[in-house]
């Protein structure tokens, strides 16, 4: 009985629109913050080349 109700409650939670709204927030919030990690990475290099290129 409470195998049947976890197969017919699951796919609900599953497919519920706020909850995949969430999960869709939540991917785009990761992506950014390791988009906005690489950039500011790669800005951090550029800033040290230039520092070099200026003091050499």
């Amino acid at each position: 009985m409470s195998f049947r109700w976890v197969y017919d409650e699951f796919p609900h939670h599953i497919f519920c629109p706020k909850s995949s709204k969430v999960q869709f927030t939540t991917t785009v919030v990761s992506t950014v913050i390791v988009l906005l990690s690489l950039i500011l990475e790669s800005i951090d290099e550029i800033f040290i080349c230039v520092l070099q290129g200026i003091f050499s």
